[in-house]
């Protein structure tokens, strides 16, 4: 999905430096974007980087003297105070439930799943993987093969889950973090829109969590 920066600027008051009919895909950490994506350069260890990011559009304070070869969101604002809109842009809504495996899920040969389980939207589980009763796999969660999937364990949409993966009973992979911010008297939520990435060979213990990040991806090797 692409994103209009005219849209994005006209939602937090800013003010655009450059081309302001080009779209990015996605928000990202600085150092990590790619070029299509916006990014944040709030603070001096940012600004003093600009010409490092490879992302295409870069959100900064209201400055003079910027870098060519980039468009820029200027912002008056605190930071703190826009962080909320801008995550709640790109944050991906959850489809509902609509039966116990959804007609877009990708089975692979020999998985075994066992009753009541839920596997959500556009879930591929690779060849051999076993999965007890009571996991809840939710939508764009790719599990690779030959794992194992104990019962009561959710796996948050858009997870990323290797080949030889064992999740012991009752993990939870990919919540929301502790993500708020002051705003004036008020607690605002940060949507979490980063993911969670299991490599290969990795188990996690019974009852643990494994959060999302805010913006990039949490990585477990």
């Amino acid at each position: 999905m692409n994103y209009s920066i005219k849209e994005i600027s006209e939602k937090i008051d800013g003010i655009i430096v450059g081309d302001e009919n080009i779209t990015v895909s996605k928000l990202s950490p600085f150092f990590q974007a790619e070029e299509d994506d916006i990014t944040f350069a709030a603070e001096e260890k940012f600004l003093s980087k600009l010409k490092d990011t490879k992302a295409k559009v870069v959100l900064v304070p209201n400055i003079e003297n910027l870098p060519e070869g980039k468009t820029y969101i200027k912002i008056s604002k605190n930071p703190r105070e826009i962080m909320p809109i801008i995550l709640d842009i790109f944050s991906k809504k959850i489809k509902f439930p609509s039966k116990n495996i959804e007609e877009s899920a990708k089975i692979g040969e020999n998985v075994e799943i066992a009753v009541g389980v839920y596997i959500g939207y556009n879930v591929t589980i690779g060849a051999n993987t076993k999965i007890y009763p009571n996991s809840v796999i939710m939508e764009g969660t790719k599990i690779g093969k030959n794992c194992l999937i104990y019962p009561n364990v959710t796996i948050r949409e858009h997870t990323i889950i290797g080949d030889n993966v064992v999740l012991l009973p009752g993990a939870v992979i990919g919540a929301d973090g502790f993500g708020f911010v002051k705003v004036g008297s008020e607690n605002k939520k940060l949507q979490q829109i980063g993911r969670v990435l299991i490599e290969d060979n990795v188990e996690i213990g019974a009852n643990s969590t494994v959060d999302r990040g805010a913006i990039g991806d949490t990585i477990i090797k």
